[in-house]
């Protein structure tokens, strides 16, 4: 699990530099992982990064969604949104 919550990281490295492709293709990896091994708090990490992407690709709405639940699932596993392992 540490791998992945690296590589979720990695994702948001990678647009942070501006690697929209890379970011894309880890996030999508990160995000399918996670929900296969139904890790909610690193679900929502990962797919609040992916909305990073939506924003920075003028997808706002996309983004919105994204943000929404993530939101809703912290609010539900009672996970500050803040702190991430």
């Amino acid at each position: 699990m540490g791998v992945l919550w690296g590589r979720a990281r990695l994702g948001y490295v990678a647009l942070r530099k501006g690697s929209v492709a890379e970011a894309h293709q880890i996030l999508t990896e990160t995000i399918e992982n996670f929900h296969a091994n139904q890790n909610r708090n690193g679900l929502t990490f990962a797919l609040e990064k992916m909305a990073s992407l939506y924003v920075l690709t003028d997808k706002h709405e996309i983004a919105a969604r994204l943000i929404g639940w993530s939101d809703i699932t912290h609010k539900e596993i009672g996970a500050d949104a803040t702190m991430h392992p």
